[in-house]
């Protein structure tokens, strides 16, 4: 489990390392685009539409602190990159659906038939510690 350091600074040198263009600021930079990358080159997909629904932002965060996102905005990249619980049951029609919970009740005429549940593949999170794991 990662945990959240906060250092807070009062130096007006520091903390313009964190303007746009600055030291702290491209070092940001080339890391996100170092997970962009891998995150493009790993992601799962059969037909390429996940792999170009990848984009990423950054920002200011306060005065002494960057942020930096790398994001899939397919609808269904959450259920790949953190996978679901299963079974998974057909409701009678060409889609599948999840239920709210292992214990809840099967639906009025659902088939018995099912899938397992998705695996998570987290190509995002993974990409991240790749690139950060020369830090640590």
């Amino acid at each position: 489990m990662a945990g959240l350091v906060t250092v807070k600074v009062f130096d007006t040198r520091i903390v313009g390392l964190f303007d746009r263009g600055k030291d702290a600021d491209k070092f940001l930079a080339r890391n996100l685009h170092e997970v962009y990358g891998i995150s493009v080159a790993t992601c799962p997909s059969r037909r390429g539409a996940m792999k170009s629904r990848h984009g990423t932002g950054r920002g200011r965060i306060g005065p002494y602190a960057a942020r930096g996102n790398v994001y899939n905005d397919a609808p269904y990249a959450k259920f790949v990159h953190e996978g679901t619980h299963g079974p998974i049951f057909p409701t009678g029609g060409v889609f599948l659906w999840v239920r709210a919970s292992p214990a809840s009740h099967y639906p009025r005429g659902a088939r018995r038939a099912y899938v397992d549940g998705q695996q998570a593949q987290p190509w995002i999170s993974e990409a991240a510690r790749r690139v950060m794991a020369r830090y640590i």
